[in-house]
């Protein structure tokens, strides 16, 4: 209360009233750190009693002080005042002297406190950022583990589905060609063919041939076994009706030597010729071997 009294008294004018509340201040105040501001205000109410000796005896110690520049500038301002009253100029111009230099190191101190401050704060500021990202990295790790570990359990079943799934359509394609094959060896085409084949050999100008349905019987049964080659031969390879019957009986292993018989009568040298002629024009290169490049189409078609 009495800290607050004395500068309400000097404001008001009350120089005396001023000094007691200063004095009582000085004789009380407890802590040796507040008795440096005690003093000064004491001095200050002295220097408007015009007790400038007094005053002084107060002030100087202040000037020796090793903190509060502020206090130090002021107390230094005051006693230039009190060296001005006096008639010591020189003693006045030592004083303000003191002031300013006081006053620079009071600035400087504070820039430096204020440069300090910043950088405790920003270096707070970091620290708190770091630990963000710490905690978000942290997060973001265990989320991208957890996401992975998904993705590879997801992967890892779809890859054994997808195993299975291969394991499974070779299986029913390989029951397929199994039936395929039974139900061509138990058809009648098969058997024709085979009875034709062996009477050619000791009779090579019998009349009996495939007819034109037993012709598409055959190619029914190659679609089946050999997975669409013959609707093949004539979409992809432009292969005409006496190409395509001639590449469906080396399918069907049917020799060479006989051939011609069923294929408009055609002997065994012009067969041969068209069958070189056959991989050529789809394409093939030049000395393929007809059998050798109907295996390697069906063989893709199957892959």
């Amino acid at each position: 209360v009495l800290t607050a009294v004395y500068p309400l008294r000097l404001t008001q004018g009350d120089t005396i009233a001023a000094y007691h509340a200063a004095r009582l201040c000085m004789e009380i105040v407890p802590h040796p750190m507040r008795t440096w501001p005690a003093m000064y205000n004491l001095g200050e109410a002295l220097f408007f009693k015009q007790e400038y000796d007094s005053a002084k005896v107060l002030l100087e110690p202040i000037l020796g002080i090793d903190h509060s520049y502020e206090l130090r500038a002021n107390t230094a301002a005051l006693l230039n005042r009190i060296a001005l009253a006096q008639g010591k100029p020189q003693q006045a111009q030592t004083y303000s002297d003191m002031e300013r230099a006081m006053r620079r190191s009071a600035y400087a101190a504070l820039e430096t406190n204020n440069v300090l401050r910043r950088q405790l704060q920003d270096m707070e500021e970091q620290a708190g950022l770091n630990r963000k990202s710490k905690i978000v990295l942290t997060i973001f790790v265990c989320m991208l583990a957890v996401v992975l570990t998904i993705l590879g359990a997801m992967i890892v079943k779809r890859v054994r589905q997808r195993r299975s799934l291969r394991h499974q359509i070779r299986d029913m394609q390989t029951l397929r060609h199994s039936l395929v094959e039974e139900e061509w060896y138990a058809s009648p085409i098969y058997d024709k063919l085979q009875n034709l084949a062996e009477q050619l050999k000791d009779n090579p100008f019998i009349k009996d041939n495939l007819s034109l349905q037993e012709w598409r019987q055959l190619s029914v049964y190659a679609d089946d076994r050999f997975n669409g080659i013959s609707t093949r031969l004539r979409k992809k390879y432009k292969l005409n009706d006496d190409e395509v019957h001639i590449c469906l009986l080396y399918l069907f292993d049917v020799p060479v030597s006989v051939i011609g018989h069923f294929v408009k009568g055609y002997t065994r040298n012009t067969i041969q010729i068209k069958a070189r002629q056959i991989p050529i024009r789809a394409g093939a290169d030049k000395g393929t071997l007809l059998r050798d490049w109907l295996q390697q189409i069906t063989v893709e078609n199957d892959t």
